[in-house]
């Protein structure tokens, strides 16, 4: 689209291989970076997975978003078997909206390794929109204030759950490209995109010590601000020995807290919804947005990666 900002940033792509605000209050805001993210999503439009997408739709023309995170299982209940799977129209063209969503930056979830997880790879190259070059790949982006952001979109499933590890023989060169990227990176901010949650006050009370005993010690090593993630079908806030976490898992359907909540817990609702992050200066501003579109709470991250307690 010509007016949109993102026709005039600069994008480079590296890889392994509210109820709705007012646009004017929107406009006066004026955000260096706009983006949405969504998680645990694809259920050929049924459930909420429609009224969250109009919703984002919404949402993206009004803040001037310029792409969308996935966090994973972007394809309910057994992922997709090919780039002409009917879940591809089904799930994703022919729910939203493309002239409002048109770039989309994935990551796989454990539903998508109950398919073929490489066919997601290999549908960026049949729509322009599908931006998934490889299972873990990183993305730079730089706001209108030219600040640097690097995108770390990691492929958990295998490193969570032993179940996935046949389907990808490859977490040890995983675990060194991130090591190795992060260490490299130059960015302003740094924001590491994953499915299984580190920490959550969903539900089903999950842990996966493989994946946050690794995972864990490089986000603070390297000053990433927020390790975002999905799973967990709800939207929390989180802030846990430092680290900001995020769950906007919400893509589909909104599923119930623990009465007894994360130590880390700061805000969070059960409900069917999504994310809009916004870059303005040395803040990041997450707004946790339900699928009837109010603004439920706003997380604030500071570009000084830890959070003192």
């Amino acid at each position: 689209m010509a007016d949109r900002r993102f026709a005039r940033r600069e994008v480079l792509l590296t890889g392994l291989a509210a109820a709705t605000l007012p646009s004017a209050t929107l406009a006066q805001a004026q955000p260096d970076l706009a983006f949405l993210a969504v998680g645990d999503w694809g259920r050929r439009g049924s459930q909420d997975q429609r009224p969250v997408a109009a919703q984002m739709a919404k949402t993206a023309r009004a803040l001037g978003s310029e792409f969308t995170t996935t966090v994973g299982d972007n394809f309910y209940e057994d992922g997709v078997q090919s780039v002409s799977d009917s879940h591809w129209r089904q799930s994703f063209l022919d729910v939203y909206d493309p002239s409002d969503l048109e770039v989309w930056y994935p990551t796989l979830g454990n539903h998508d390794y109950h398919g073929a997880p490489d066919a997601q790879v290999a549908f960026t190259r049949v729509d322009i929109r599908w931006r998934l070059p490889a299972r873990y790949h990183r993305h730079r982006v730089t706001t209108s204030k030219r600040a640097k952001v690097d995108l770390f979109m990691i492929d958990t499933s295998p490193i969570a759950d032993v179940r996935y590890r046949p389907k990808s023989p490859d977490i040890a060169i995983q675990k060194a490209w991130l090591k190795s990227e992060l260490a490299a990176s130059d960015a302003d901010w740094k924001l590491v995109f994953g499915h299984h949650t580190v920490v959550s006050s969903g539900g089903s009370g999950r842990v996966y010590p493989d994946l946050s005993g690794w995972l864990v010690p490089l986000l603070k090593q390297h000053g990433v601000q927020a390790y975002i993630c999905g799973h967990d079908h709800h939207l929390e806030h989180l802030v846990h020995e430092g680290m900001t976490y995020i769950i906007t898992g919400g893509g589909s359907q909104g599923d119930p807290l623990k009465a007894r909540k994360h130590p880390g817990f700061k805000a969070g609702w059960g409900v069917a919804g999504f994310t809009a992050f916004k870059i303005t200066g040395d803040t990041l501003t997450v707004d946790f947005i339900a699928k009837a579109g109010q603004t439920l709470g706003s997380a604030r991250v500071p570009k000084a990666a830890l959070i003192p307690a």
